[in-house]
């Protein structure tokens, strides 16, 4: 294992799982703690996109490979995602209150319709008028420089901001009902399963905001 790594709570969060034969229909739900050579790499492949991090746990993921929870210095909390070839894919910001020992299926976004698991889908409401000026506004203050692709009702925050930064990056920003900053995804390059492929298939609509 790297150096400096801390792999903690294998375990954590898979409790109660009934057999494959029993419900075999829940095998892409079932995050599997990762063991060995594969854990091993998977937390040197974490430690090279986060040098300094602490690796909390390492599982099998529903949608890529295999993910990472980890610690960053400043206390932030993260959940990198990997392909079988443990390139990084993308990565998740989870909020403070969730932590390193809850799964970001607590509540979090994942699997919530767009982000690391599935794509941008764009599932909630899409926001008009002053409110939607005002998340944009935010968004480009959280991001200065970006394109507002798309600004929205949040199914766990109040809104949220599709943006595509100047480098190609695309995220979704999320902020409660004060227009504050709480979170964001980094999306992966392809979109991920029903997500958008390119940066330009993101939908442009009525809300789209570019400022230099």
């Amino acid at each position: 294992m790297a150096s400096g790594a801390a792999v903690l709570g294998l375990g954590v969060g898979i409790t109660n799982i009934a057999s494959a034969a029993d419900q075999p229909d829940t095998k892409a739900a079932v995050e599997t703690p990762l063991e060995g050579d594969i854990a091993d790499q998977v937390t040197a492949a974490a430690l090279e996109v986060e040098p300094g991090a602490t690796v909390d746990r390492v599982e099998t993921d529903d949608t890529y490979a295999y993910e990472a929870h980890i610690t960053l210095e400043d206390g932030t909390h993260k959940v990198l995602f990997f392909d079988e070839n443990f390139e990084f894919q993308g990565e998740e910001i989870l909020p403070a209150d969730r932590g390193a020992g809850r799964g970001h299926h607590d509540g979090g976004r994942h699997g919530g319709g767009h982000g690391p698991h599935g794509g941008p889908h764009f599932n909630g409401t899409q926001l008009e008028g002053d409110i939607a000026d005002q998340v944009t506004a935010a968004a480009l203050e959280a991001a200065p420089g970006a394109t507002v692709k798309h600004v929205a009702t949040g199914d766990t925050y109040t809104y949220e901001a599709h943006v595509l930064l100047e480098d190609g990056t695309r995220k979704v920003l999320f902020f409660d009902e004060n227009f504050e900053f709480q979170s964001e995804e980094t999306l992966p390059a392809h979109g991920g399963p029903g997500g958008c492929d390119h940066p330009d298939d993101m939908p442009a609509e009525s809300t789209t905001t570019t400022l230099s």
